[in-house]
């Protein structure tokens, strides 16, 4: 079943809330009305039959009451609606005045002397339908006797009244919801009109046109936010495709270079005959080149597996120095043979994953090694900061331009943008290192000068995780 268009929806919800405010609004007004007029028709009844009483109670006898009929009549005289009789203390009738012929029923009557009451009017219906309100009371006439008055009184106009009325509700209800659905309809689609614009705007935005950006200044202000957030959101994309472009562009140039080193050595070796030695020369020269390739397949791996959260944390409590020291005596051979030195200075404990931890610290120090000059010394520290341990890897070197420090952490970027040092680095090490801290919910830190460069990882204890990641 096909939805309805947001017009269409608002419009109709208009036109029923419309609808049930004229309803409620229209049914109020006639209760109110009905109340209003029944209230008035019960104090005209009461007044009347009061008056009556007193004009019977003034007369001599029956006889004299019936002989008087016309000041009787006369109250009622111009009101075909009423019905007024007298009857005697044998229930004989003394005067009847009924112009409309109204059925009278035996009414229980107040007594003699008792004033009559709203609670004392009865209501009963004619074999037509009509409705009839009234009241009985007796009175004692001058010579003793008593006498009891009937006064009824047909609402028929009071009813005629209100169904007129009710149909003028009814018709007044059903216009202003028809008026109220067209005019929401042209109001709400003349409202819709920017979204319509930044929908077909937003339609013409393709991969290759990613720097365009939705129109703020026409916008009216509730979707002003919408626009600046999707403007926000091609803005992100456009960034993203663009390191994506940068990185494929990487990965490519970084898989060329042992393909093409691998395919050109082959090639020299089938040129001609070589000797047993020269084909393991060769051997020995793919197999390194094939380790490049494995290792750069799997840092590529472990960024992807890392950047779905696929790896699993196994945090534990561990010794820093120990942890710090096991590391630099690992590396104790390639300094040696860099004419480079290693220092701990390390205190402390670490919250992390043991194996991601020394992953992250081994290519942080070779990073280091790789820029350090002979007789520079490698400093590796570690101490408690509040919220977490903060480790370093501090060497000499040259010192990374500011514009450059932003970088390093991300994929195969290389401050040499030549790239003549790719057989020694993939770029991708430092972007290992960050992607170890944010399953962390740490922070990898750079910092530079003229003298020292110093690479620090922040790695949160369990009640400072959120303040750090924020």
């Amino acid at each position: 079943m096909p939805r309805l268009s947001l017009t269409a929806t608002l419009s109709g919800a208009f036109a029923l809330i419309t609808l049930l405010t004229f309803y409620f609004a229209g049914s109020y007004l006639y209760d109110n009305l009905l109340t209003q007029l029944l209230r008035n028709e019960t104090t005209e009844i009461l007044l009347k039959a009061q008056h009556l009483r007193s004009l019977a109670a003034e007369e001599d006898s029956a006889a004299a009451l019936r002989a008087d009929a016309s000041r009787i009549a006369s109250q009622i005289a111009g009101n075909d609606a009423f019905v007024v009789q007298f009857r005697s203390s044998d229930s004989q009738m003394l005067l009847d005045f009924n112009p409309s012929g109204l059925p009278v029923v035996a009414l229980a009557a107040i007594p003699e002397g008792a004033p009559a009451r709203d609670s004392d009017l009865q209501q009963w219906r004619t074999e037509s339908g009509a409705t009839v309100r009234g009241v009985a009371a007796q009175t004692r006439l001058r010579n003793g006797e008593v006498v009891t008055l009937i006064l009824g009184r047909s609402l028929d106009d009071v009813m005629s009244l209100l169904r007129s009325y009710r149909r003028t509700v009814i018709r007044t209800v059903g216009l202003g919801a028809l008026a109220a659905m067209v005019l929401s309809y042209a109001l709400v689609r003349r409202a819709l009109r920017p979204v319509h614009r930044i929908t077909h705007e937003a339609g013409r935005i393709t991969v290759d046109g990613l720097n365009a950006r939705l129109d703020q200044a026409h916008t009216s202000p509730e979707l002003r936010d919408l626009s600046v957030s999707l403007n926000g959101m091609l803005a992100r994309l456009q960034g993203g495709f663009e390191i994506l472009s940068h990185y494929t562009e990487n990965l490519a140039h970084d898989l060329r270079t042992p393909v093409n080193n691998l395919r050109g050595q082959t090639e020299v070796a089938l040129s001609r005959p070589r000797s047993a030695e020269e084909y393991e020369a060769l051997l020995a020269s793919n197999l390194e080149e094939y380790e490049r390739l494995s290792r750069m397949i799997e840092n590529i791996l472990f960024l992807a597996r890392a950047g779905n959260a696929q790896i699993a944390l196994r945090r534990t409590e561990l010794d820093a120095a120990e942890q710090l020291q096991q590391v630099a005596e690992y590396f104790e051979g390639l300094a040696e043979e860099g004419g480079a030195s290693l220092k701990v200075v390390a205190r402390g404990t670490i919250k992390a994953d043991a194996v991601l931890f020394r992953r992250a610290l081994s290519n942080l120090l070779s990073n280091a090694l790789r820029y350090t000059p002979r007789g520079g010394v490698i400093e590796l520290t570690a101490a408690q900061v509040p919220g977490g341990t903060l480790i370093g890897v501090s060497n000499p070197g040259p010192r990374i331009p500011p514009e450059k420090l932003d970088k390093v952490f991300e994929r195969f970027y290389r401050g040499d943008e030549a790239r003549t040092n790719s057989a020694d680095s993939t770029g991708l090490g430092l972007a290992i290192v960050r992607s170890i801290m944010d399953l962390h919910q740490g922070k990898a830190l750079a910092e530079s000068s003229e003298a020292h460069t110093r690479f620090s990882l922040l790695f949160p204890d369990e009640a400072g995780a959120l303040s750090v990641r924020s």
